[in-house]
């Protein structure tokens, strides 16, 4: 399965800052795939903290999200709109708060 590009480049963009902490602006999240909104929940959420992606060559790529923002925008969702849309991509778990 080939990687989708948006993925390819967040995950290689917070692998590369090496733990560093990141800053992720993500545009017209509205064109995203759901799956990729669903792991962007799943971090989120804090069931998990890390992205990755496999190669064509079959290699894990991971990237720690920790130290890292994500910041979304949308021509077409408002923000409550947009964290509804996000909530529905994590299933029934919805949205919880990352505790310390």
């Amino acid at each position: 399965q080939e990687v989708h590009p948006a993925k390819e480049l967040i995950v290689n963009y917070i692998h590369g800052r090496k733990g560093l902490g990141s800053v992720i602006t993500i545009h017209h999240i509205e064109l995203l795939p759901t799956w990729i909104l669903s792991d962007i929940s799943q971090v989120l959420s804090g069931e998990t903290d890390t992205l990755s992606y496999t190669t064509p060559e079959e290699e894990l790529v991971e990237a720690s999200c920790d130290g890292s923002v994500f910041i979304f925008t949308s021509k077409q969702w408002g923000t409550k709109s947009l964290f509804q849309h996000i909530q529905r991509n994590n299933g029934p778990n919805g949205m919880r708060r990352r505790r310390a």
